[in-house]
């Protein structure tokens, strides 16, 4: 969730790996700051983070932090 409590990311974990269905969800003017402690909190715990089905918006940002 976000700090602001106005956003999060759902998400599972399976055998190291943090599955998500879908992008972060909420206020949108969060979703990029969610990604990025999505993905951070993920390498804290050693889980690899798995966005399926996100928005073409999102998916960029990822890209563009080196997740593929």
């Amino acid at each position: 969730m976000s700090p602001t409590g106005k956003s999060a990311v759902a998400y599972r974990v399976l055998n190291g790996i943090a599955l998500t269905c879908t992008g972060p969800f909420g206020d949108p003017a969060e979703w990029m700051d969610d990604l990025t402690g999505f993905t951070q909190y993920c390498v804290e715990r050693s889980w690899s983070p798995v966005f399926y089905s996100v928005h073409r918006e999102q998916r960029d940002a990822l890209l563009a932090e080196g997740w593929n």
